[in-house]
């Protein structure tokens, strides 16, 4: 199973889902699925090649998760097609995942939706906030991930 993470920049948010599931998947409970699913991510305006940003460092450094050598890559057509899902943090995001391939659109989802909060507006983008905006950034991402982990295993 291959799981691709978008939001804006691919700095912020998206990197630390990427890095938040890692450590899930890696989990004693879970090492089994840890190595037959692949995680990435990317972004809808990102720029290739941009670290993660030093607060999303620093908040995952805090949870113990390490992405600090995260690279940034602009979603495309391939990683589009290369996913078996794709998890959007807003539904802008969804958008433009849906007009570069229409065609995947049924493998495009809000994080939001997996988790079962279907009207929520997605995870709000921490960029140029306080840090604590950003551990708030990711104790969400945490506990939706949580909750798609749980709605991913009774479809088993």
């Amino acid at each position: 199973m291959k799981i691709l993470f978008i939001c804006t920049g691919n700095t912020c948010r998206s990197p630390m889902a990427e890095g938040i599931l890692k450590a899930k998947l890696s989990d004693s409970s879970l090492s089994a699925s840890a190595d037959q699913v692949k995680v990435y991510s990317a972004g809808t305006c990102a720029f290739a090649g941009e670290p993660a940003s030093a607060e999303s460092i620093s908040v995952c450094r805090e949870a113990g998760i390490d992405i600090s050598g995260h690279q940034s890559q602009p979603i495309d057509p391939e990683l589009i097609a290369e996913a078996d899902f794709i998890l959007a943090m807003e539904s802008h995001h969804k958008r433009v995942a849906d007009s570069i391939s229409p065609g995947d659109s049924n493998k495009i989802l809000l994080l939001t939706q997996l988790a079962g909060e279907e009207n929520s507006q997605g995870v709000i983008d921490p960029i140029g906030g306080t840090i604590d905006q950003y551990r708030d950034t990711f104790q969400q991402i945490s506990s939706l991930l949580d909750m798609a982990l749980k709605n991913l295993a009774t479809q088993d």
